[in-house]
């Protein structure tokens, strides 16, 4: 969800910092009306992108959701951890 809503982000409303959640669900769906009279391969992978955001709950909070989560869990999991070596000498 998160990679379909940068796609989303970064294809429809590029240039508009405060934007609310009825005015993307508004613009996302003005741009799947015009995405369905056109057949292609890249038309109908952003029609597919749309259509499942608009149908997820929550949409952009809960994409806010996931990405605190995310970053919490990068956060625990690349904290530096203490390691011991030991250096032995190998008899020939």
């Amino acid at each position: 969800m998160i990679r379909t809503y940068a796609l989303l982000k970064q294809q429809f409303f590029p240039d508009q910092e405060n934007i609310t959640p009825a005015m993307e669900n508004e613009i996302l769906k003005e741009n799947l009306e015009k995405l369905k009279g056109k057949d292609n391969v890249w038309n109908n992978y952003r029609r597919a992108m749309i259509e499942s955001y608009l149908a997820a709950p929550g949409g952009k909070a809960a994409v806010n959701e996931q990405c605190a989560e995310l970053l919490e869990q990068i956060y625990k999991t690349s904290q530096p951890q203490r390691h011991r070596y030991e250096l032995v000498r190998i008899e020939e």
